[in-house]
């Protein structure tokens, strides 16, 4: 099955059937068509990692916009609403929502099926490939180089092989400012925390805030868990990182003279 298909069916199922969801995402399911409702509740049980994700999205953006970030940048994230649930447009954000081609008409008809209108501050973007990120923000008419950005990558280090992260990350480091921030999730077996922190640091970024899963399945998910008694396992094994773009002193006096 599709992943971005399957991460659908799993949200739309998880607000379906608990009582209490983790996220509370009406959306998701009014995107689903009936005969998709079988396997909403199947995959209902599998939602975990991705609800850990999308809540390391949640609670790094919002301290980011408040750090003067007003552009709003998706990679791969699929069928997710975040930037519609939370209207980010009102507040001047404009939002890049990057995914591969399938997925953005797929999305899109949904959507307007739906009821949910075309969003004049979001900018649906086709990349079939996602280490091909940068460029494709770089060259579209509505993004700024200049302008604080935030960017979430979810688990794509797991999907590209290390060269290939490192990469993407030194490309994004070229097309963003100083003080913008990029968010990810990566396993443990694929690399140590040191290994991370020199492979960010030499793409020009430091790590800002790192999470296990154990943190936050305590901070965010054990609650719910209690409240609709049932579980939302996570892998030991998942890391959350959220880098920052290292300030320069040239950096820095630019910036003071912009203010």
């Amino acid at each position: 099955m599709d992943r971005f298909l399957k991460d659908l069916y799993s949200m739309a199922g998880h607000w379906a059937t608990t009582a209490c969801p983790v996220i509370n995402d009406e959306i998701s399911y009014k995107m689903i068509e009936k005969p998709e409702y079988p396997l909403c509740r199947q995959l209902s049980e599998s939602v975990g990692e991705l609800l850990a994700d999308r809540l390391f999205l949640h609670s790094t953006w919002q301290p980011a916009q408040r750090a003067g970030a007003i552009q709003f940048v998706m990679v791969h994230g699929g069928y997710d609403t975040y930037f519609i649930r939370h209207s980010l447009w009102y507040g001047g954000v404009h939002t890049f929502d990057i995914n591969p081609q399938h997925v953005v008409k797929d999305k899109s008809d949904r959507l307007e099926k739906a009821g949910i209108t075309k969003l004049s501050k979001a900018c649906a973007i086709a990349c079939d490939y996602p280490g091909n990120v940068a460029s494709v923000l770089e060259d579209h008419p509505r993004f700024d180089r200049d302008k604080i950005t935030f960017i979430h990558l979810g688990a794509l280090p797991c999907e590209l092989n290390r060269e290939s992260f490192e990469q993407l990350m030194t490309e994004l480091f070229k097309i963003i400012p100083p003080a913008s921030s990029v968010t990810f999730s990566y396993k443990n077996s694929a690399y140590s925390y040191s290994q991370m922190e020199k492979l960010l640091s030499q793409a020009g970024f430091h790590i800002y805030e790192h999470q296990t899963a154990a943190d936050l399945h305590r901070d965010y998910i054990r609650n719910f868990e209690l409240l609709n008694n049932r579980s939302f396992p996570l892998s030991d094994d998942l890391r959350y990182c959220l880098a920052v773009k290292k300030i320069r002193v040239c950096d820095s006096i630019a910036l003071n003279k912009r203010c």
